[in-house]
């Protein structure tokens, strides 16, 4: 915000040279045009000096509505999972899921989005799912889900090692677009880890947070009591 004000400092120092010189302008007006000339001088400077600040504003505005992606960007580019492993953007999660050593991958989504077609985690999925990593998608019971399903089962082929289940509403209370991530769910190959995505405000990007290993016990056990333990009592027709 700082830099972005200085380079409209221009703009106030325009201003201040205009006042200047139109103060000089109009102490010899008041001497030879009388008071008549000096009102409508007058009215014409507050005209001038009403128009620069109205555009100044506006250009402040501007800058300040563009702040939180700017904010967004810089915060991306000190994310470095080399240093920082809590807190990771969606490239930086879908790098980390193309090498997962685990089997299986769980994963609770409010709406498919990022792993639908087009999503950015397609591809990845595509590929893990070919070399046998199994993925087991929570969702909501509702029609649209139901054939958003269809068009993930179909994009992949319906693979075996890819199923669905789907999940009552209590576990979707907290937001909207509540997801988590669960790599290795049974920590098989003692790499587990659970991420939870973070809407980023006004932006449609996700962050995603490492949760704690306990919440990820909370989530696999009552996962397990909806389905996920291979019984699933609802699951997407293959």
């Amino acid at each position: 915000m700082k830099d972005a004000l200085l380079k409209e400092a221009w703009t106030v120092v325009l201003v201040s040279g205009l006042t200047i010189a139109l103060a000089i302008v109009l102490t010899e007006l008041h001497v030879r045009l009388g008071w008549t000339i000096l009102l409508l001088a007058l009215a014409s400077i507050l005209f001038v000096v009403v128009a620069v600040m109205w555009l100044f504003t506006r250009r402040a505005v501007e800058l300040v509505s563009r702040l939180p992606c700017e904010v967004r960007q810089v915060l991306d580019s000190y994310l470095d999972p080399a240093r920082i492993r809590w807190l990771r953007t969606t490239d930086q999660l879908v790098s980390l899921e193309a090498e997962i050593k685990g089997s299986e991958v769980w994963l609770i989504s409010s709406d498919l989005s990022e792993d639908a077609v087009g999503g950015p985690f397609q591809d990845v999925v595509g590929q893990n799912l070919r070399r046998g990593v199994g993925y087991r998608y929570f969702v909501p019971d509702r029609p649209d889900m139901r054939a958003r399903v269809e068009q993930v089962r179909k994009r992949h082929n319906s693979p075996k090692n890819l199923s669905f289940t789907y999940l009552t509403d209590r576990f979707f209370f907290l937001t909207p677009d509540l997801d988590f991530t669960i790599y290795d769910p049974f920590n098989e190959t003692g790499q587990r880890a659970g991420y939870m995505g973070i809407p980023a405000v006004g932006e449609k990007k996700h962050y995603h947070a490492m949760v704690d290993d306990k919440l990820v016990d909370v989530i696999v056990g009552n996962l397990m009591q909806q389905g996920g333990n291979g019984k699933q009592k609802r699951t997407a027709k293959r």
